[in-house]
């Protein structure tokens, strides 16, 4: 994939042109060439001759490198160039609390600053340089990388004699982060020597958004990143300081906090910067040129007037109760240190303690918990006698107090008490109580005993005491001492809780006896996260829980209690017990017989989620069907014999099932007598009235309605009269209906056998079209009639009417008829031998 740099350059240049203030963007800030000095050399790299296509560019060493949009607007051949490597240098103002102080100039690199000839970069006067290590990509995954020239640069900058530092740019976004950072730094510079910094550049992506942009940090958080990172550097030998931006430094970090314990490395573009905090060196250009590189690169000033024989920045490595262990960033070009314990360079009491080469020193034999202040000054050897640097700042810690000794510790009921001898100089004291296999802070005293209430388990107990020494608000903490109590006054946890026995409104639960225990409380979950509330107390092992709503799920928890010295002491809750009341019983509605089968109907039960129906045969019980429905046939039955059945309900919980209580029905097939005489009396085009005989000493009738297949039919309603009326139908159709009569006993109705009969509904009007005359013809035509199987034609003769044809067209000629004459059509259907007669439709021709 190429990259292609954006043409932010030109754009960037016109804004940058157009302000009377040094312009800061988000990286670094740039300078306008009208504010560049007439004496300042602007120039291009060998290769940027104005018209350079994109494909002269690197392509970035991963997609997410933070620094390869720096490179690009750096090196963009259309953007403005500010100043030219180090003969730029002439025109830089300096502030004045630099004057007399040395001012060295050198430059920092990376993979895109290309292959470099180190022996003309030292011949152009560059003194030192910093070589990044790498980066953590800004995409979401954060990976760290090396930078694919660093091994090379560092071995030719030091073989050309420059003094070398280096530069790791970050992308974290927490602290552990920072400091893995500076694991993989220390893990690449193993080995090497560096006369400068280990710096962390912290800065935003250039015309992108990263991950450290995204994150939503606040000052303190950005800042303590660096902290993380420098301070992890300095323990382990090297020196630290932090890159940042005019921007950064004064918004973004603490700039001036951390110019007190680091070197500060300013980007700033200008010719005269106004940042009034420490800064140990200047990066006043990203687009110097530098003899022996190709590409545009970033030129610095080192403010070294205090070097080489400067030493800052004293930090705590490790503490122990008889020693100090401290680290500072060197001085480049010191052969050693001496190190010093006293108040300050003039304390007349003041000691040298040690003397190395190393940045770090070990005090040790020291008093416990005790506060000690050390100065460190450089030296060096180089000329043959020895040179001293300055003292440093003063640099207070403390030892570490000392471990407890003639510890105990007693249980009563739930509480431990701890006691333990007095720890010199200590300001007070940290417990803390093991608890499911972690160490958790229950106290802090500066008595020498405490008292650790609310102890739940039965058993060994352990817990551990350290003193701790405050000083200037820091704490230094002591190690631990451990010590065990045995707690055998709280009842044991309850097992095995169980339900034994479930009504329609009531739980019975049992439980195991608990060791200890003088009683147990029950708790009933009450339908809220992890809420309980006590519904009871009992001395027995067994509970129940009465006026429950039924086939309805409840949660229990048992907890055991004693008491001791009149404080009541409850054990462990048990492990949850989930139950549930029995369904409701079925109660039958009404149901009911036909000639060879009995249908039982029954109410719906609340929270059921089915039914179990049983017959009684040859001496026992039998389940004919588990259903969820509320009605239930059974077939294949003999007339007068008493049946015998039973249902009840089943609510599934958590795939159990609880059943309900039986209910029974007894029931014995006696059909009313079948209705006669059913025929079809009445018919129109849109419904169908049957007629039967009444039958003695029944209730009613039901009517049904053939449905198309087999033997199903629909029942259409009940009547009390020998008739009925089934309207809304199609015309001309066939109907089916069966008839039958029933009477009410026992809840139960009994159906006679049913009668039937085939009839049909009368065949639609006929709409005639067409009636004229010619000569002595008269023409007829009409719509055809759904299902018709003919028509008929009358003519009005006088006062009677004569019957001209029949036919199944839709057309009719009749012919030598003279005068006036009325016409009468009407369909038929014909089924089962039976015509079906539509009502006439009447027309009159002239």
């Amino acid at each position: 994939m190429k990259f292609i740099p954006k043409l932010t350059g030109v754009v960037l240049s016109a804004a940058i042109m157009a302000q009377s203030v040094p312009f800061v963007y988000a990286a670094e800030e740039s300078i306008a060439s009208s504010e560049l000095s007439n004496d300042i050399q602007v120039s291009k790299p060998e290769y940027a001759t104005g018209n350079m296509e994109a494909d002269s560019l690197l392509e970035p060493v991963t997609e997410d490198d933070p620094e390869y949009h720096k490179y690009l607007e750096n090196n963009d051949p259309y953007g403005i160039m500010t100043m030219s490597a180090l003969w730029g240098a002439d025109s830089l103002t300096h502030q004045n609390r630099f004057s007399g102080v040395s001012k060295v100039y050198g430059i920092d690199v990376s993979y895109y600053q290309g292959n470099i000839d180190w022996k003309k970069v030292k011949n152009s006067g560059v003194e030192f340089v910093i070589i990044r290590v790498g980066y953590r990509g800004y995409g979401s995954a954060g990976t760290l990388v090396e930078d694919p020239k660093f091994k090379t640069y560092l071995d030719g900058a030091t073989k050309a004699g420059l003094k070398v530092g280096v530069y790791f740019y970050t992308q974290a976004i927490t602290t552990a982060e920072a400091k893995a950072e500076a694991k993989f730094v220390l893990d690449r510079i193993k080995g090497y020597s560096l006369q400068m910094p280990v710096y962390y550049d912290i800065e935003s992506v250039d015309y992108d958004t990263g991950r450290l942009d995204s994150a939503g940090l606040s000052k303190a958080q950005k800042t303590a990143l660096c902290t993380a990172f420098c301070d992890t550097i300095i323990k382990s030998g090297y020196s630290a300081g932090v890159y940042a931006n005019y921007t950064w430094l004064n918004y973004y970090i603490d700039g001036a906090g951390l110019g007190r314990k680091y070197p500060i490395w300013l980007a700033h573009y200008t010719s005269n910067t106004n940042y009034d905090q420490r800064m140990d060196m200047w990066q006043y250009s990203g687009s110097g040129t530098v003899s022996g590189i190709s590409a545009y690169t970033d030129v610095n000033v080192w403010y070294s007037g205090k070097l080489p024989l400067y030493v800052s920045d004293l930090i705590s490595v490790t503490n122990t109760s008889t020693s100090n262990t401290f680290a500072w960033n060197g001085a480049p070009d010191a052969t050693g240190y001496e190190v010093y314990q006293g108040t300050s360079p003039s304390d007349p009491n003041k000691k040298k303690i040690g003397d190395t080469k190393n940045t770090y020193f070990t005090n040790s034999n020291k008093s416990t918990g005790t506060m000690y202040k050390y100065m460190v000054r450089a030296y060096s050897d180089a000329s043959g006698k020895r040179v001293y640097g300055d003292y440093s700042e003063v640099f207070t810690t403390c030892t570490l107090p000392a471990n407890i000794s003639k510890i105990s510790a007693s249980a009563r009921g739930t509480s431990v008490t701890i006691s333990w001898g007095k720890v010199s100089k200590a300001t007070d004291y940290i417990v803390e109580h093991n608890v499911n296999g972690a160490w958790k802070q229950v106290g802090t005293t500066s008595s020498l005993s405490y008292k650790v209430n609310g102890i739940t388990q039965n058993g060994v107990n352990k817990f551990r005491v350290k003193a701790r020494r405050n000083y200037s608000g820091v704490y230094y903490n002591g190690g631990y001492t451990y010590v065990n109590a045995e707690v055998t006054d709280i009842p044991s946890a309850v097992t095995g809780v169980r339900s034994t026995s479930n009504t329609s409104t009531s739980n019975t639960i049992t439980w195991n006896a608990s060791k200890k225990a003088e009683g147990y409380e029950i708790y009933q979950w009450i339908g809220t996260n992890d809420s309980y509330k006590l519904i009871g107390t009992t001395t027995s092992t067994k509970f129940t829980n009465s006026k429950k709503s039924s086939g309805t799920m409840y949660r229990y928890k048992v907890r055991a209690f004693n008491t001791v010295d009149g404080q009541r002491i409850e054990g462990a809750y048990s492990s949850e017990l989930t139950t549930c009341t029995l369904p409701a019983n079925v109660s039958f509605s009404l149901c009911s017989t036909d000639v060879d089968s009995i249908t039982l109907n029954w109410n719906k039960v609340s929270k059921a989620t089915g039914y179990q129906v049983e017959m009684y045969t040859n001496g026992t019980w039998k389940t004919l069907s588990t259903i969820s429905g509320t009605s239930y046939t059974a077939s294949d039955l003999s007339q007068k014999t008493a049946y015998r059945f039973r249902v009840r309900a089943i609510r599934n919980y958590n795939y159990i099932n609880y059943y309900g209580d039986y209910t029974e029905k007894d029931i014995t097939i006696r059909p009313a007598n079948t209705p006669k005489g059913l025929s079809s009396s009445v018919n129109t085009s849109s419904s169908n009235t049957i007629t039967w005989e009444s039958v003695n000493g029944v209730s009613g009738y039901s009517v049904y309605q053939w449905v198309g297949t087999s033997d199903s039919y629909k029942k259409l309603g009940d009547t009390a009269y020998p008739y009925y009326t089934n309207s809304g139908k199609s015309s001309g159709t066939m109907y089916t209906y069966r008839v039958k009569a029933y009477y009410v006993s026992d809840n139960v109705m009994q159906y006679s056998k049913p009668a039937q009969v085939v009839t049909c509904t009368l065949p639609a009007n006929v709409t005639v079209t067409t009636a004229k005359r010619s000569g002595s013809n008269i023409s007829l035509a009409w719509n055809k009639v759904s299902k018709a199987t003919g028509y008929e034609i009358y003519v009005k003769s006088g006062s009677s009417w004569k019957k001209l044809t029949t036919t199944s067209g839709k057309s009719y000629t009749a012919k030598n008829l003279s005068g006036t004459k009325t016409f009468r059509i009407r369909a038929y259907r014909k089924y089962n031998g039976v015509n079906y007669y539509g009502a006439y439709t009447e027309k009159t021709v002239k």
